[in-house]
């Protein structure tokens, strides 16, 4: 949602690493573009965490952290002036002329004209919290379940340790439920294998393993919230096991929300996302935030209502009212969501196996969808997009280490920012490696990649993202670009490599 106010905001997840950038030494000193007195670039970043007691906030220590200004010198490039951070999670660049300029956060630009700069983001959960490191096996013997069928969900999840949160059967326990099963007895997970944090109610975290009920509506099927099962205690020690008995209590139904979804504007998206682009993946989801939807998303949700499509097609839906269940405090709000994801297969030079990447349009709703007012997805992708004025979806050959990217806006909703993914392709072996070199924000509708980002002689693909959000500053706090409402739209072009 646009503001008055001309900034905004946008998430990006800082990596440390050595960045080397274009300075042209044919004039010396190299001119800045801007115009008025230079003046310290300056800011913060302190971690926000969230628990179930409140929040605190601690600084990020940034001695070691690359911070740079990349100042326009009206030669195509860029001056780089390096910044220097300190263990109190203040940084300092020196002296940057007015006027627009990439700031670098390690892996991370944003296109700015702010001196004073924001990079706080929110956590969830406690600091001390810990995964497994051995096998540290979790046994359920729970009854009270509704007689379970095949696309039931048992959810775990537990505030307060970075919402510790998984779908049991996604993670392939022993001695699942079968069909028709109204227990799980000796339903054995190893944490050390699932990945996660270990759970403490000693230290205030609060672990819930829910059941979600299959629903049939015509020929679809979804599932609501219907069982809870909240363990008192629960103290989990690395390699050690421990066994929860108890009764999954029912929830009354008394939530409802109208399965109404137009999907019908994803027929148009598809081409926009890359006319190569298939469908992989289409989501409707009521959830639920322990940190309350103020802050926007920060960690995993609990979820009250869960709909895959039978098919990914681009037809209208509606199931009429699902009726569920919401044990969680009523603070915590209701988030809907819809989700359609894009495939598209890339081959990086050397390889034989091709690795997929995804495009994905995501919109998250505070209100609550109805039967004349559907969820819809909310912004569409950017057209028209180009890669030194050649279309983004035709593969590329000696590429400059410096290209410029434009693109048109989304012609459905506004978007409050964009963000760029540079994402290098290089073969492992005989399969394709994809890893995100580079992420740049901006306002703009284009931009230039700094030189230093793309190698010679390597290959890439760009991921142009459309963010429609709320209340946020991107070229002022430009790592939160998550408050709801919230959507997104991507663009992925083809495979471009950079001249030797």
């Amino acid at each position: 949602m646009k503001l008055p106010h001309p900034r905004h905001a946008c998430p990006a997840c800082p990596a440390l690493c050595s960045i080397s950038l274009l300075i042209c030494s044919a004039v010396l000193p190299l001119t800045l573009q801007a115009e008025g007195h230079p003046k310290d670039v300056t800011g913060t970043r302190m971690v926000r965490t969230i628990t179930n007691s409140g929040e605190t906030s601690t600084p990020q220590d940034l001695s070691s952290s690359l911070i740079a200004a990349l100042v326009p010198n009206g030669l195509g490039g860029f001056t780089s002036i390096s910044g220097t951070g300190l263990a109190n999670g203040t940084f300092t660049i020196p002296q940057i002329p007015k006027g627009k300029f990439w700031f670098q956060f390690g892996t991370s630009y944003v296109w700015t004209d702010e001196h004073k700069l924001d990079l706080d983001v929110y956590a969830y959960g406690r600091t001390d919290a810990v995964p497994a490191s051995l096998s540290t096996l979790l046994t359920f013997n729970v009854t009270g379940l509704t007689p379970f069928v095949a696309s039931d969900i048992l959810q775990w999840y537990s505030t307060n340790v970075n919402s510790v949160y998984a779908y049991l059967g996604d993670l392939n326990p022993s001695n699942m439920p079968l069909p028709g099963d109204t227990a799980m007895a000796g339903t054995t997970q190893d944490w050390v294998d699932a990945g996660l944090l270990l759970v403490d109610t000693t230290k205030g975290d609060e672990p819930s393993l829910t059941q979600l009920r299959s629903v049939t509506a015509g020929t679809e099927t979804y599932a609501v919230l219907s069982g809870l099962f909240k363990p008192t205690s629960l103290v989990q020690t690395d390699g050690l096991p421990t066994t929860l008995n108890g009764v999954m209590a029912p929830v009354p139904q008394d939530e409802k929300v109208r399965m109404a979804w137009d999907r019908t504007p994803y027929a148009t998206y598809q081409s926009q996302v890359n006319p190569s682009a298939l469908p992989s993946f289409q989501r409707f989801v009521v959830h639920t935030p322990p940190w309350g939807t103020k802050k926007g998303f920060i960690a995993a949700t609990a979820d009250l209502v869960n709909f895959y499509p039978s098919s990914l097609a681009t037809t209208s839906l509606d199931l009429g009212e699902a009726h569920f269940g919401n044990p969680f405090p009523h603070r915590w709000g209701q988030i809907y969501s819809i989700n359609q994801n894009y495939s598209i297969s890339y081959l990086a030079p050397g390889a034989t196996h091709p690795r997929p990447i995804q495009g994905a349009l995501s919109t998250n709703s505070l209100k609550e969808p109805k039967q004349n007012r559907p969820m819809v997805q909310a912004i569409s992708p950017v057209l028209g997009a180009t890669i030194n004025g050649a279309d983004a979806f035709l593969a590329q050959s000696g590429l400059t280490t410096s290209p410029t990217l434009t693109w048109s806006k989304p012609t459905n909703g506004e978007a409050d920012a964009y963000s760029v993914a540079v994402i290098h392709l290089f073969a492992q072996g005989l399969s394709t490696r994809a890893v995100t070199a580079a992420t740049l924000i901006t306002e703009k509708s284009s931009l230039t990649i700094p030189s230093g980002i793309l190698q010679p002689g390597q290959s890439y693909v760009f991921r142009i993202r459309a963010i429609q959000a709320d209340d946020v500053e991107p070229s002022k706090a430009p790592f939160r670009l998550n408050t709801f409402p919230f959507a997104t739209a991507d663009v992925l072009s083809a495979v471009v490599t950079v001249a030797p």
